[in-house]
C-alpha cells in the first residue's frame, strides 16, 4: 500500500526542477559572456581612442599640415583613415600669418564599421 504523506520527489518533480535550474544556469553563462565580450569591445576602442588622439596631437609636429589623405592600422588591429583639408579660404591678407586646417580621423573596428570619428583644426604659424 502507497503512503499518501509520503516526503520525497517524484522523478516527474526532478525532471521539471533540473529543467529549470538549468534555465537559470543558461540564462546566467550568456550574461557573463555577453559582460566579457563587451569589456573587451569597450578596452579596444579605448586603446584605439588613446592612439588616436595622439595622433591627432602629432598633427603638425611629426606629421605634416599639409593636405593629404592617409590610411593605417593601430597595433589593436582598428583601421583607420585621416583626412587633411585647408580649412575656409586661404588668407591674402599680410597680417594673418595662420595656416588652417580640418582633420578628419575616422577609426573602424574589425568589421569594418565606423568606431568613432575625431574632428578638429589645426593652426600653424606661415
Amino acid at each position: 500500500m502507497i503512503n499518501s504523506n509520503e516526503d520525497g520527489f517524484t522523478v516527474i518533480e526532478a525532471i521539471v526542477s533540473f529543467a529549470i535550474v538549468s534555465l537559470v544556469l543558461v540564462s546566467l553563462y550568456e550574461a557573463i559572456s555577453m559582460s566579457y565580450r563587451n569589456t573587451a569591445i569597450i578596452k579596444n576602442r579605448a586603446q584605439a581612442l588613446a592612439s588616436a588622439t595622439s595622433q591627432l596631437a602629432n598633427i603638425g609636429i611629426v606629421t605634416p599640415l599639409g593636405q593629404s589623405k592617409t590610411e593605417g592600422t593601430y597595433s589593436n588591429g582598428m583601421s583607420w583613415r585621416m583626412t587633411i583639408n585647408p580649412f575656409g579660404e586661404p588668407q591674402k591678407e599680410a597680417r594673418s600669418s595662420t595656416y588652417a586646417v580640418w582633420v578628419d580621423l575616422h577609426v573602424f573596428d574589425m568589421r569594418e564599421r565606423e568606431a568613432f570619428k575625431l574632428k578638429t583644426i589645426k593652426l600653424q604659424r606661415q
